[in-house]
């Protein structure tokens, strides 16, 4: 049996977020998970405001959360690199699963791409995308 957290943010790159590496691990390891999908948020908006002057640069912070959090877990937790990704086009968020640091640095369009775009792109690369809150207002 596995309990599993989907869509976790971490402070040092979502804005929303308010806990730390550490806090992470605490809380889910008290609570009894065995994985956190790290799912910090991937748009336009959250790479300015790290002043990614580069999409090479946003990846490097970007995955620094990651491995940031994996390197903090020492074996606790298994953490996945997942992504709450916004593209250009709505304010629609997807959840994405499977992605990694070679994916992220591959497709450095992919802000700009419509859904059905990155559904393509996703699919091809074997990860799954799920629209994270169905149910907001004009999603």
């Amino acid at each position: 049996m596995f309990k599993t957290e989907l869509h976790c943010h971490s402070k040092d790159i979502s804005q929303c977020a308010r806990v730390s590496y550490e806090e992470i691990i605490d809380k889910f390891t008290e609570a009894g998970y065995n994985t956190v999908v790290l799912a910090n948020h991937f748009n336009t908006g959250t790479k300015d405001a790290h002043g990614a002057a580069t999409w090479d640069e946003w990846i490097d912070k970007y995955v620094s959360g990651y491995k940031g959090l994996k390197e903090c877990a020492k074996g606790k937790l298994n953490i996945l690199l997942g992504m709450e990704l916004r593209l250009d086009e709505n304010c629609n968020d997807y959840l994405v699963f499977g992605v990694t640091e070679e994916f992220l640095r591959k497709y450095d369009n992919m802000l700009q791409l419509n859904a059905e775009g990155f559904h393509k792109i996703a699919e091809e690369n074997g990860c799954l995308l799920v629209q994270a809150h169905p149910f907001r207002n004009g999603m």
